[in-house]
Parts: C-alpha cells; structure tokens; sequence
C-alpha cells in the first residue's frame, strides 16, 4: 500500500506540474499578444509591461521585443543598451534566433558594447544553429545584403523584417 501512494502521490505532482506549465504559457501568450497590440497601436509603455509579464514566463518572442524595445528607447526613459544585451541573450537561450542575431549585429558594429568580431560571429553561429538564415550567411563572412542605389544595408531582410513579429 505504500508504494502505491508513492506512485499515485509522484503521478499527482507530475500531473499538476504539466497543468502548471501549460498555464504559464497560455497566460505569457495573452501577456505577448497584448504587448505586441500596443505596440503597433504606439502604446509603448503597455506594450514594455505585457512584454515583461510574459519574460518573466519565460517567453522568448517578448524577451527579443523587450530587447528591441530598449535598443530603440521605445516605452523606457532612455535606450538601453546593456539591457537590449540581456534580453536579446535570453530571447536566444530560449531558442528565438533573432536574439542571437541582434546579439551579433551589436558586436558586429560595437552598438552598446565594443566592437568585437569573435563574438559577432559566435552568436551569428549560434544562431545559424537555430536556423536563422541571416546568422549562417553571416557567420561565413558575407556582409549584410548591399542596397545597390543607396549603398546601405537592406532593412527588407533579417532581424529587421521581423520587428514585432510572432512568427
């Protein structure tokens, strides 16, 4: 009888871990749609708090939006940075690679930090690992697709296509 509740009891808190789990993700998912709503309604400081809430949760899409969000000073007193760093690290770590990517472009052109080429290519590997094409590309030497006409780099393509996106 007492193996049995030992069984029975792990069983239970298996059980209510799973349940746990897929709670915290349906309540980041709320938190990361309503953050990604405000933000293409302008409503930056609505968006920066959703966006936390569902970090928090362990959300990759908001922890690569907050990052964006602090890179480009969006709902935040002021940009930031070494906060666009954590975020973009920890969108990557939870497996967006567009945090990596970001991670490699700053490095890449010293954007918060100083300009290092060792790491700008260890992230665009880690995310080619990921499969983001861009990062592959990247990691191989290749500069950023060259607008013919304006000599800059195209915003069509990589990180900059997925600003806000789901996807």
């Amino acid at each position: 009888m007492g193996e049995f509740l030992k069984v029975s009891s792990r069983m239970v808190l298996l059980a209510l871990l799973c349940l746990s789990g897929v709670y915290a993700n349906e309540k980041a998912d709320r938190y990361l749609r309503v953050g990604l709503e405000a933000h293409k309604h302008k409503n930056y400081l609505r968006a920066l708090r959703n966006f936390q809430e569902a970090a928090k949760l362990g959300d990759a899409k908001a922890s690569y939006n907050l990052g964006l969000m602090y890179k480009k000073g969006e709902g935040v007193s002021k940009k930031n940075y070494l906060r666009a760093l954590q975020y973009f690290h920890k969108a990557g770590d939870l497996g967006d690679a567009r945090g990596y990517y970001n991670l490699a472009v700053m490095y890449k052109y010293g954007t918060g930090v100083a300009r290092d080429a060792r790491m700008a290519r260890y992230y665009f590997q880690k995310a080619c690992d990921l499969d983001r094409q861009d990062g592959c590309r990247d990691v191989e030497g290749s500069e950023p697709y060259q607008d013919q006409k304006m000599g800059s780099a195209k915003k069509s393509s990589g990180w900059f296509q997925s600003i806000f996106q789901e996807d």
